[in-house]
This record gives C-alpha cells, sequence and structure tokens, in this order.
C-alpha cells in the first residue's frame, strides 16, 4: 500500500468527497475488468463495479487504513459477481472485448499480419469464453491471477480465504480450461 493510498482511506473516511472519487478512480477499471471477465456482459459488469463502491462507501469507517484497500474491494466486486452469477444461472454465449481493453503498446499492437492478429483475438476470445464456463469461484481466482495479475497472497485475502485453498481452486480451473479448449466442439466453444 502506499502512502498515497493510506492518505486518501484517511480523508475519506473523514467525509472527503474528492478522495473517495480519486479511490474510485484508482480501482474501477481493475474492478470492472474482474467483473467484466467474470460475468462476461459490460453492463452487468459497470452495474457491479457501481454497486461495489457503494458499499465500499457505506462501510468506509470499517476499512483499515494501514491495510491495502484492492484485496478489500475485489472481494466485494467478487461477491456481488458470484451472487449474480447464482441469480442469473445463465451463462453468456460470446465474449466480446471492449476495444478500450485492445493492446496498448507498440508491442502488444504489432504482431505481424493482419491474420496473425485476428488469430490471436480468436484465440483470446475463445479462452475468455471457456472461463466463463468455470464455477464462479474458480472463474474468480482465474479471473484474479491472470487478468488482473495478483499474487496469490492478494487472492486469497480478497476471497476471505488461504494461500493454499487458491492455489487448489487455480490448479482445478487450469485443468477444466484445459479440457474446455481442448475439446471445444464438445463445450460449444467451436
Amino acid at each position: 500500500m502506499t502512502t498515497d493510498e493510506r492518505s486518501l482511506i484517511l480523508l475519506a473516511q473523514a467525509g472527503d468527497g474528492a478522495a473517495f472519487q480519486a479511490i474510485t478512480r484508482l480501482y474501477r477499471e481493475r474492478v470492472t475488468r474482474l467483473a467484466f471477465n467474470m460475468l462476461g456482459q459490460m453492463e452487468d459488469a459497470q452495474d457491479v463495479c457501481q454497486d461495489a463502491f457503494l458499499r465500499l462507501h457505506q462501510s468506509l469507517g470499517s476499512v483499515d487504513s494501514n491495510r491495502p484497500l484492492g484485496p478489500w474491494v475485489y472481494r466485494i466486486a467478487s461477491n456481488l459477481c458470484v451472487d449474480l452469477l447464482r441469480r442469473r444461472k445463465a451463462r453468456p454465449q460470446t465474449v466480446d472485448l471492449p476495444p478500450e481493453w485492445e493492446a496498448n503498446t507498440p508491442e502488444e499492437r504489432d504482431d505481424g499480419s493482419p491474420q496473425e492478429q485476428i488469430l490471436k483475438q480468436e484465440t483470446q476470445r475463445k479462452v475468455l469464453e471457456a472461463i466463463q464456463l468455470l464455477p464462479p469461484k474458480d472463474r474468480t481466482v482465474v479471473t484474479l491471477r491472470y487478468l488482473d495479475d495478483l499474487p496469490y497472497s492478494d487472492i486469497a485475502q480478497s476471497l476471505g480465504t488461504t494461500e493454499a485453498n487458491v492455489m487448489m481452486r487455480m490448479s482445478r480451473a487450469r485443468r477444466k480450461l484445459r479440457e474446455i479448449l481442448k475439446d471445444p466442439c464438445g463445450d460449444g466453444l467451436g
């Protein structure tokens, strides 16, 4: 945690609206990505993001300013996603990345020929669709680890569990993803 983040938390707890907006700006994109990767629909992801920050605001008094805020926010968002998935029961069939999440650096963009770029985008879409087929708890750990690049310790803290449990979920999720991606015709990804 940076001293800036700690200062923002303390100011927001004291009622400074600008500080809370700064916190929201720090985490909005990451929370939206998490929700999108879990839910597969941008509208739902934006709703979850808004609800997560509303809940954060309502419980600011219980936030420990000496601990990183990220895992706490991720926990709220991932719980909201799991709740929505349970209510919805339906899984999206296709996933389209928002344009602003496309490659941003020249190294990411310049992958060679247009055919190679199309193949890369198609592979990325299939992987995201496969992630959507995972159970919500497995989907959460995969999203936090690979799409948000969080270490196991932060994931464990975000989910209120142990690192060993996170590693077990990750292993199970990887195995399921391999099965889904190996036999795409059997699960609708082909």
